[in-house]
């Protein structure tokens, strides 16, 4: 915001010395409110929404599908139109793109975002299968650089 902030300033200032505005630079007395932190989600993993798809019925199933597939925000999937498909959208959600062992930047270019940070840090989203996953590769290599000398490990 403070980025946008300066913009505008810069803006307005370039307004002033032209001749185009008069006065002080609005922006310049402006404050950014602050804005409280938002609320973690959470991604459902592709073995969750196979198993709702297998019990649903429409319309729900195609609502569930539509939110889990297209990487869509619930108040983006809320103003969906039937008009707003072409089939060309159609994106799936980057926590099981990475789950699956997609690339960053492959789900980066799949969503569109100009930068893959943006794509890591809100779209992508730590499963407990994951994290628990990550834990026994840790603990069976820990295990591995723990035993004896003459045990043959290569470690």
């Amino acid at each position: 915001m403070h980025h946008l902030r300066s913009l505008l300033s810069a803006i307005l200032r370039h307004a002033i010395q032209k001749g185009y505005l008069t006065g002080a630079n609005p922006i310049r007395e402006a404050s950014i409110p602050s804005a409280p932190e938002g609320n973690e989600t959470y991604a459902y993993s592709l073995p969750e929404v196979l198993a709702m798809l297998r019990v649903l019925h429409d319309p729900a199933r195609t609502i569930v599908a539509v939110a889990a597939f297209l990487g869509l925000r619930s108040g983006e999937v809320r103003g969906l139109e039937w008009p707003d498909y072409s089939g060309e959208e159609i994106r799936v959600l980057a926590t099981n793109l990475h789950d699956l062992g997609v690339p960053d930047k492959t789900i980066q270019a799949i969503l569109r975002h100009a930068n893959v940070n943006v794509t890591m840090n809100c779209y992508v989203k730590s499963l407990e299968a994951q994290s628990i996953r990550a834990m026994r590769q840790l603990e069976s290599l820990v295990d591995v650089k723990m035993l004896p000398a003459n045990s043959g490990s290569d470690f």
